[in-house]
């Protein structure tokens, strides 16, 4: 079963705190190694600003990120939002939702994979971003908004 965790934030302004609690509750991330390569699947679905509330703000990616630099690690941040996926239209959405300032690298592969779930009722195959492969750690972020 998947954890949650929440703590109260009045603004991204002064997020450090509960972002230094989430990251603390996290043994993954605790436990994280020097070296590692971390993917963090952020919530781009489309290019709007962060002060619309629709994608992962990037004063929380900013805080993550930089806890997983400390740590060594090197930390890539990506989606496929919706519409075409391409360098351009990408990059267009990292601007807009300000992820060139998290100081974390931007995923740039546009490759995609096939993969296969036999216990699935539905979907056994299906296909998927390829850059999520070369990480040594995945984890999906989805916090709360202002």
């Amino acid at each position: 079963m998947s954890k949650v965790f929440l703590y109260n934030c009045n603004s991204y302004n002064n997020s450090k705190e509960a972002m230094d609690k989430i990251i603390a509750s996290f043994d993954v991330l605790k436990d994280i190694k020097k070296g590692t390569k971390v993917v963090i699947k952020a919530n781009l679905v489309s290019a709007l600003s962060p002060e619309k509330a629709a994608t992962t703000h990037p004063v929380l990616l900013k805080y993550l990120t930089q806890y997983l630099l400390d740590k060594g690690c090197s930390v890539v941040i990506g989606d496929s939002p919706g519409g075409v996926y391409t360098k351009p239209y990408l990059n267009h959405i990292y601007n807009v939702t300000k992820m060139n300032e998290t100081g974390a690298l931007l995923n740039d592969n546009f490759n995609i994979s096939e993969g296969y779930n036999e216990k699935a009722n539905v979907l056994k195959k299906f296909t998927y971003t390829s850059y999520v492969k070369e990480a040594d750690v995945l984890k999906e972020l989805e916090l709360c908004r202002e």
